[in-house]
């Protein structure tokens, strides 16, 4: 992430939601409230670059994902 000036967004508090179709067309979401009880973090901070870090446990019958990544502080 960059600002305008094209100098890196540093500390920038983001988070992850993604909505995941399995092969046979049901919906489930694999966002940071479903990963909570399991110990799995879907948000981050962005680094002295601007880039955020999320992990993803996709299960093996996932067919599609729609991933959106949020700056949660700033607009919620």
């Amino acid at each position: 992430m960059l600002y305008p000036d094209k100098k890196p967004a540093v500390g920038i508090p983001m988070s992850i939601s993604v909505t995941a179709t399995t092969a046979s067309g049901r919906k489930m979401q694999l966002g940071k409230a479903e990963a909570a009880k399991d110990g799995v973090n879907f948000e981050d901070t962005t680094d002295d670059q601007g880039r955020a870090n999320f992990v993803i446990d996709v299960p093996g019958d996932i067919k599609a994902m729609k991933m959106r990544v949020s700056l949660d502080r700033l607009y919620n």
